[in-house]
């Protein structure tokens, strides 16, 4: 990752990455958010998976709760139940410092999203306030397993956790179509908007989210990989427009596994999707030999397959990344493909003119009309990434239908 301060370099190339049964994921059926509901759920699915960590004494180890908190809308944050339960079932197993945190684009909105959430005061009955990444300070870590660049800095509580438990939201991105574990650590990233602008390429950007894995992983104690657990809130999922923007769709279920390769090959496979569609899911897959073939995964619990439920999901077009470039065949292809490929579009009757948008686009795509009071996108500098419709808190982002998807409609 570039970054444009560089501190000590701490080089973790002499550890080899091993997680606990990485072909293995759990899967309960969690009906609501009822508390109880919720613990049964979470204890179960830790009976289920046995991670070793519980067999220690917990009393002077740091747990750090990941969950996704985009922002305060129920559907695009992980339910504070969730969170709260799990953080009640550590303090039962003799966990003694318990910490939750998580970023989004800018440190303001993340503060904004951590108290209007409910998971600040929950941070804070259980001992600490909630950790916002963004003013947290950041510990630059080199692996031979890096694919797209040379370091990445990750947050200091992550370094000094002992424990992570990843609590990703089964949503879907207008941007990379998924978003679950492996997306979810981008949120320990200390400038998201630059990421994008760097790693326009899509799928170089979730190489990029492998490498925020195996920085997590690697930074262990001693010669040991950091334990890390991930269970996923499918309970109450978004399909659509997400993350931020989608449709309400029920999954009654917790999904959990030491590998998030495992863990996001099930979900989207629940949501109709195919995991090898994905480069975030392959890439992290290959360089570790994770299992990403359903079939080929130990999935334990419920039977997946009554969860099953196609999902409204963004067009795969949305991950083309091709550009115009200089020879006689980008310039004739790009533009025909381009017909065909899913465009930003800003709904004016929903648009407060706050122009947050404008102002955290990565790629300085997003202008204000002065003539007519709208927003416009320049199509030649959008790259899909869709943080303005991350950040844009009236739903008045959006993408276009694809003339693909719209010509069965015409003929």
């Amino acid at each position: 990752m570039a970054v444009q301060k560089m501190d000590k370099v701490i080089d973790y190339s002499f550890k080899t990455i091993q997680i606990e049964n990485s072909k293995c994921v759990a899967i309960v059926r969690v009906e609501n958010y009822n508390p109880e509901n919720v613990k049964n759920g979470l204890e179960r699915i830790i009976k289920l998976l046995k991670p070793s960590f519980f067999d220690d004494d917990l009393t002077e180890k740091l747990i750090l709760i990941k969950p996704n908190v985009l922002a305060p809308d129920k559907m695009a944050f992980t339910n504070e139940v969730v969170v709260e339960q799990l953080a009640v079932i550590l303090k039962m197993k003799g966990v003694g410092n318990i910490f939750i945190g998580d970023s989004t684009m800018t440190k303001e909105i993340t503060r904004m999203a951590h108290v209007k959430s409910g998971l600040a005061d929950i941070a804070l009955r259980f001992g600490h306030e909630m950790i916002n990444f963004l003013e947290d300070k950041f510990v630059t870590i080199s692996h031979n397993k890096f694919e797209v660049s040379n370091v990445v800095r990750i947050p200091e509580t992550i370094y000094n956790a002992d424990i992570i438990i990843n609590l990703p939201k089964m949503k879907t991105h207008a941007g990379y179509v998924f978003t679950g574990a492996i997306k979810n650590f981008f949120g320990l990233v200390e400038d998201k908007i630059s990421m994008h602008r760097i790693y326009k390429n899509k799928a170089v950007f979730q190489k990029m989210l492998g490498d925020i894995h195996h920085a997590v992983l690697c930074c262990g104690e001693k010669i040991h990989t950091k334990p890390v657990l991930h269970i996923m809130d499918a309970i109450e999922a978004m399909e659509g427009k997400g993350p931020r923007s989608g449709k309400h769709k029920k999954y009654n279920c917790l999904i959990g596994s030491f590998s998030p390769v495992a863990l996001d090959a099930l979900a989207y496979s629940i949501m109709g999707g195919n995991p090898e569609d994905l480069e975030a899911i392959k890439s992290l897959s290959k360089r570790n030999s994770w299992e990403v073939n359903i079939n080929n995964l130990d999935i334990i619990g419920d039977n997946w397959e009554d969860f099953k439920d196609e999902a409204q999901l963004p067009s795969l077009e949305t991950l083309n990344t091709t550009r115009t470039g200089g020879s006689l065949i980008e310039r004739v292809a790009v533009p025909i493909i381009r017909i065909f490929h899913p465009v930003i579009k800003i709904k004016s009757e929903k648009c407060k003119l706050c122009m947050n948008c404008v102002s955290h686009c990565p790629m300085q795509a997003l202008y204000l009309d002065e003539k007519k009071k709208k927003i416009r996108v320049d199509r030649s500098k959008c790259i899909n990434c869709f943080c303005c419709g991350e950040i844009c808190s009236n739903n008045a982002v959006h993408q276009k239908r694809p003339i693909s998807k719209a010509l069965p409609l015409i003929f």
